[in-house]
């Protein structure tokens, strides 16, 4: 994990080793969060005061892949996982005790999955002109 000046690309600071090596980092507010992705299945916590520190790690589910997370309030977020049909509901305040109670329930997507039992994770397809 690094932080990068964009505009000289010098690497300001570095944690090597902190996430995995398929993993995302998201920044929800002032709090910021790397999706350890395959075989990892993870969310963790990293503090952006104290050269990204990790802070918590939580599990999504055993094989479950996370792709992005959002938070809607301090104690409930979002995080959709690419090998499930469901979405997780998550408490982030859980993570610093432990990780009791941070997965809150799901949400079924099944009804938008596709031959493969899962939904796609993609954007809007763009309409074509004929």
């Amino acid at each position: 994990v690094a932080t990068i000046d964009v505009r000289t690309r010098k690497v300001l600071r570095e944690r090597p080793g902190v996430t995995t090596a398929d993993a995302v980092i998201r920044r929800q507010g002032d709090r910021v969060f790397a999706l350890n992705r395959f075989g990892a299945n993870t969310v963790m916590e990293l503090d952006p005061t104290d050269d990204l520190a990790p802070l918590w790690t939580c599990s999504v589910g055993v094989g479950s892949n996370p792709h992005d997370i959002v938070l809607a309030a301090p104690d409930k977020g979002y995080v959709t996982r690419y090998d499930w049909a469901k979405l997780a509901i998550i408490d982030p305040s859980a993570g610093p005790t432990g990780c009791a109670g941070f997965l809150r329930g799901t949400i079924d997507l099944g009804p938008w999955a596709d031959d493969d039992g899962f939904p796609d994770i993609v954007g809007p397809r763009p309409r074509h002109k004929r």
